[in-house]
């Protein structure tokens, strides 16, 4: 690129910026999927009497997905009393797959409870974490970004 501007040769000085520009953003995005690692990620937010709980998947290091969801909560609840009732209804009544890790957005008040119930009802065992880095710690921003635009979408349409 440098020898290319030097020899004002400028279109091809740009055609080496981009591409070292979407080396570095491939580059950046296959970071969050080298770590290996079974995970949901789980973040919730709330907007204007609106929740949003986003659950991502990670299976074998790799983000598979995420969806949205937009549970009936109790709006006097707390958010993290809130999370903890719908990791509890989903786990127990829409999926069947229990990853080794959950990672929340927020600390909620039953962990060790909600993880001793998981363990007994899938028959093995997972960890829960809120205090995450990294690798993980992009996960959840991820996640938490995704709540925050499906919050801002589904507001705009009402």
């Amino acid at each position: 690129m440098e020898a290319s501007a030097e020899a004002l040769d400028f279109e091809k000085a740009v055609f080496y910026r981009d591409q070292l520009s979407m080396l570095r953003e491939v580059q950046a995005r296959q970071a969050v999927y080298t770590v290996q690692g079974e995970a949901d990620v789980i973040a919730i937010a709330s907007q204007a009497g609106m929740t949003c709980v986003n659950v991502l998947t990670v299976r074998g290091g790799r983000v598979l997905g995420g969806k949205n969801y937009f549970p009936d909560v109790d709006s006097s609840e707390s958010l993290a009393d809130n999370l903890s009732a719908f990791i509890t209804s989903f786990y127990f009544q829409v999926t069947d797959d229990l990853p080794a890790e959950i990672i929340l957005s927020h600390q909620i008040p039953d962990q060790v409870a909600v993880s001793e119930a998981l363990a007994t009802h899938f028959g093995n065992k997972v960890v829960i974490k809120t205090n995450v880095r990294e690798h993980r710690s992009e996960w959840l921003d991820l996640a938490t970004l995704n709540t925050s635009n499906a919050l801002k979408t589904s507001l705009a349409i009402i």
